[in-house]
């Protein structure tokens, strides 16, 4: 097994993830090569795309959405993720498969049969037939007898009724497919439909070991090199299916010291690795969640020694010393490869704020500012809110830039 030093293994995977420089592709493209992206409701998803895309135009996304070149999908530990056209099917899959044991367990508990949930699936494939419907609408367009309220045991569930779970089965099978309300991708709202075209599911496997092959390609092929710790943290799957599923994709072994005393990268990446250089890049202004920072083990693995101890905002865990943090419940500013700082959106000022760790040198204060107003026109003109999620509000705006403000991650 050879090893790498960790600045080598960061310079890769700025290179990896399409920051180094504004990439040569399309929206469709950026996500085949740099991962699917978690969408929350909020503006994040448009960040992602915009980080590595500046020129980006808000409808260029939201027409590959409504050709379904881009898909709203769920996927990964059953969160809804934007993913390609390619993937769409593996995400269904995977969404499928790992879910269903917790499915079985809470039918069992509200007393429902597997073939009332079919009886109502055709019933609403029937009423489909009419055309796209919210949720709403195809409660009200099945007979009554087809959907049932489950009553408080249900509600203790999180299963008020039958329909959720119908709804949740058919799209699993490729047999009606969710589309977000506009083909925009900044909220919850979605409409069912027939697909004009089914996802192939045919060839997938159907089982968690079987799927763990497909999924460590797609992982380790915008992640890599990765530990298998952090291919677990991205997929839910078990340790013993993580390792089988690893062996299958025929990855290569190497170490990245001060980092991971075992990481795995493609064979067809491992002379890129070895060949990576670091590139002085420029500053940028990630997303929530960006998939350079949040597939880690730690974002202090990004930033300089003497940031480890700053307090850190760990999305579900509270406050942390940044070389103790998980995921970061930030927005973070890059400057080159390294995380240098955060910034959060103003709703009074209706601006962004970007505040870096430590003084920048004038030429890159400069960048920095520039890329700040530019973000700024970019959120106000192309998709008019910053929300970081379908919930947030302007009261948490306020409290996430108080931090930025003095220098914290949030």
């Amino acid at each position: 097994m050879s090893k790498i030093d960790l600045r080598r293994a960061r310079a890769h995977w700025y290179v990896q993830q399409g920051l180094a420089g504004p990439m040569d592709a399309t929206p469709v493209e950026v996500v085949e090569r740099t991962g699917w992206l978690r969408t929350l409701g909020g503006a994040d998803v448009y960040l992602a795309l915009r980080s590595r895309l500046p020129a980006l135009k808000r409808i260029e996304v939201d027409a590959a959405v409504g050709a379904g070149r881009l898909r709203v999908s769920p996927a990964v530990r059953g969160c809804i993720y934007l993913v390609p056209e390619r993937d769409h099917a593996l995400a269904l899959r995977t969404a499928d498969v790992l879910s269903r044991r917790r499915t079985a367990r809470d039918l069992e508990k509200v007393g429902v049969e597997e073939a009332e949930i079919a009886a109502a699936g055709e019933a609403v494939v029937e009423a489909l037939e009419a055309g796209p419907m919210t949720t709403r609408q195809v409660r009200a367009a099945v007979p009554d007898e087809a959907v049932r309220s489950l009553g408080e045991v249900g509600k203790k569930i999180g299963m008020s009724s039958t329909l959720p779970v119908t709804l949740r089965t058919l799209e699993f099978a490729g047999r009606i497919e969710r589309v977000p309300l506009d083909d925009r991708l900044d909220h919850e709202q979605y409409v069912w439909r027939r697909p004009a075209v089914a996802p192939d599911l045919d060839g997938l496997p159907d089982d968690v070991a079987g799927l763990a092959g497909p999924l460590a390609e797609v992982f380790f092929g915008f992640a890599g090199p990765a530990t298998l710790d952090e291919f677990v943290k991205w997929t839910g799957l078990t340790k013993g299916a993580a390792k089988k599923g690893m062996k299958a994709a025929g990855l290569v072994e190497v170490a990245i010291a001060g980092y991971a005393e075992s990481a795995w990268v493609r064979a067809s990446d491992r002379a890129a690795l070895d060949e990576a250089v670091e590139v002085e890049g420029g500053v940028a202004l990630l997303n929530f969640a960006d998939n350079y920072l949040a597939v880690r083990s730690t974002p202090a693995a990004f930033a300089d020694e003497a940031h480890a101890g700053r307090a850190a905002s760990s999305w579900g865990r509270g406050q942390k010393p940044l070389g103790e943090a998980g995921y970061l419940h930030a927005r973070a500013v890059l400057d080159g490869d390294r995380l240098a700082g955060s910034w959060a959106w103003d709703p009074d000022a209706e601006a962004v704020v970007a505040e870096p760790f430590d003084e920048l040198v004038a030429a890159r204060a400069e960048a920095l500012a520039a890329a700040a107003a530019s973000l700024t026109a970019f959120l106000k003109d192309e998709v008019g809110h910053a929300r970081s999620t379908s919930i947030d509000t302007a009261k948490s705006q306020r409290q996430r830039l108080a931090l930025v403000k003095a220098r914290g991650v949030l």
